[in-house]
Parts: structure tokens; C-alpha cells; sequence
């Protein structure tokens, strides 16, 4: 008896079972919107690198290409592709900068190198067996497929 009422004895048992059971709807709500939300930004870490790294493909081709023809450049050219390189030191792992680094180099270096023909360089191509952007693209690869920038 409950404040002169007769309860069943089944009464609170069936209260507490549906307390429960609001609750666990509540907490499954909540860690279920968590996670959405938490995979909803994860979508956009990964097209905001991709953005950064494709804009740094396209900066690195054109001034590489440049130097490869004997064009003059200027210094001035070469700040797109630093400041893309200090923008993945931010939001990128280690092996990815440091690509990106080592592709800066070599734009640097072939400003040194007297103009050449497609066939010298094929054979420098094959020489190294790479393009100066392979170990680059190689390393975004590996770093989205890791999950490592995440």
C-alpha cells in the first residue's frame, strides 16, 4: 500500500523498466549522433587534404614544367608551393611532408639544370625509376588509406 493505495505488485518493476528503457533511447541517441557527427567531420578533414594536396600537385607541375622549358622564373613562383607545404605540416603526417618537401627540392634543383628535351628527360625519368611527384601522391595514399590523418 502506497499512500493509502493498493499497488499491484508488478507496478514498479514496470515503471523502472520504462525509465530504463527511456534512457538507454536517450544514451543510444546521443552516442549514435555523436558518432555522425564525428564521421561527418572526419569527411571533411579528408576533403579539405585533398584540396590542399591536388592544389600542390597543379602548383608543382606548373613550375616545374617552367624550369624544365628554361623559362625564367621568379622566386615569386616558387611561394604558392612553400606556403602549401606549411599548410600540410599542419594537418599531415610526417612522410607526407616530407614528400612534399623533397618535390620542392627538386624544383629547385632543376632550375640548375640546362633546358632538356623530352628524351633526356625520359631517361632521367627512368634513371630514377620515379617522377618527382610519385613518392608525393604515394604518401597521400598511404596516409588516407591508414586513416593516419584522421
Amino acid at each position: 500500500m502506497y499512500m493509502g493505495v493498493a499497488m499491484d505488485s508488478t507496478v514498479l518493476p514496470t515503471i523502472a523498466g520504462s525509465v530504463a528503457s527511456g534512457l538507454t533511447s536517450i544514451a543510444f541517441s546521443f552516442f549514435g549522433q555523436k558518432v555522425f557527427n564525428s564521421k561527418r567531420e572526419q569527411s571533411k578533414l579528408l576533403a579539405s587534404r585533398e584540396r590542399l594536396y591536388s592544389q600542390f600537385i597543379k602548383e608543382v607541375a606548373a613550375v616545374y614544367t617552367n624550369s624544365l622549358d628554361g623559362a625564367p622564373q621568379k622566386a615569386s613562383s616558387l611561394v604558392p608551393v612553400y606556403s602549401l607545404v606549411n599548410q600540410m605540416r599542419l594537418v599531415s603526417t610526417n612522410k607526407v611532408v616530407q614528400a612534399a618537401e623533397k618535390v620542392t627540392e627538386e624544383i629547385l634543383d632543376s632550375f640548375d639544370r640546362p633546358i632538356m628535351t623530352i628524351q633526356e628527360i625520359r631517361k632521367i625519368t627512368k634513371e630514377r625509376n620515379s617522377w618527382p611527384m610519385r613518392e608525393f601522391t604515394e604518401a597521400c595514399r598511404l596516409e588516407r588509406q591508414d586513416g593516419s590523418c584522421l
